[in-house]
């Protein structure tokens, strides 16, 4: 309890006004009896909820940043929209969020994030028929770690606008991200930015369509990355545009794997290489899936280091 009263206090000192879920009455949000001080959390509030179940449901919401720990359980039926500061828009630890509708994160002020958007230790986020937008990061949108999951339904829809860092990175074993909606990631400029990046044993499948575009006329992009022991799985439609002077798919460390099982991955080179590989790395296109480039290439459209396996069954297609 001691540390939940420091974390609150130093929260309070950083973020501004505190909004502590309390759940006296019943599960709704704006519900006043269920919130510390019968005060509803207001637009630029900080917002706890500690071991509580919770229902956005009559009215659309907005707050600054959102904290669940302890197995908090919440449910957005509504509009809910988070203002952001410098660190988290949305911060999950241990917890569950399932969005059925839609969630707006953006920067405050003329400011960008410097940390995650949605930042995940140990939790769960379904976005089952509703829309996530995400904008103006200056480091990850979406980071999934320790043992946690992030799953975009069919019909779901995710988009993120990035400044530096980039879109998606799944970081730990056991992690996971599944998408089985639409998925866009803007990479609009920045130092080193990654659409999509897989490592530490972390998982990252795509079974419909991800769409990663980047407008950073160099910088030493990756459209998507997968390190020491990362897995990206497609069965769906990966589209990697504006490609310039850099890399579309990087694999790096052992048993790193890129596994093209079904669907296709389309490539738009600009003077660019497609696919980088080092170490026991290993790309596999099967026998129902194909790989598109387009474009200028820079050099060769593949480099492989030391030990790397690339196995293709399917269609490999480079074109102009």
């Amino acid at each position: 309890m001691l540390c939940l009263i420091m974390f609150y206090c130093v929260s309070s000192t950083l973020f501004g006004q505190l909004s502590v879920w309390d759940g006296e009455s019943d599960n709704n949000w704006h519900q006043e009896k269920n919130w510390m001080g019968d005060t509803l959390p207001a637009l630029n509030d900080s917002v706890v909820i500690d071991a509580g179940t919770v229902i956005i449901d009559d009215l659309n919401v907005g707050i600054k940043i959102l904290y669940m720990i302890n197995g908090s359980q919440l449910t957005n039926n509504k509009i809910l929209s988070l203002s952001g500061s410098v660190t988290d828009g949305i911060f999950l630890d241990g917890s569950t969020f399932t969005n059925n509708m839609q969630i707006e994160i953006f920067a405050s002020g003329n400011g960008d994030f410097e940390d995650r958007a949605i930042e995940m230790i140990n939790g769960s986020i379904f976005n089952n028929f509703g829309g996530i937008n995400i904008k103006d990061v200056l480091s990850y949108g979406i980071r999934v770690e320790s043992s946690s999951v992030f799953t975009n339904s069919n019909g779901g829809t995710i988009l993120i606008t990035s400044h530096e860092r980039g879109g998606i990175a799944v970081t730990s074993p056991q992690s996971t991200f599944e998408n089985n909606g639409d998925l866009y990631v803007l990479m609009e400029n920045g130092v080193a930015p990654r659409g999509v990046v897989v490592s530490s044993q972390g998982s990252f499948f795509n079974h419909n369509t991800l769409k990663i575009d980047s407008e950073d006329p160099g910088g030493n992009t990756r459209c998507m990355e997968v390190v020491n022991g990362g897995h990206v799985v497609n069965t769906g439609s990966i589209d990697l545009n504006g490609i310039y002077s850099n890399r579309g798919i990087s694999l790096s460390g052992t048993l790193s794997s890129f596994d093209i099982q079904d669907g296709h991955v389309n490539m738009q080179l600009d003077n660019a290489q497609g696919i980088v590989m080092s170490g026991a790395s290993i790309f596999s296109i099967d026998s129902d899936a194909n790989l598109l480039a387009t474009g200028t290439i820079l050099g060769s459209f593949m480099e492989m280091e030391v030990t790397g396996t690339f196995e293709c069954q399917g269609i490999l297609q480079l074109g102009n």
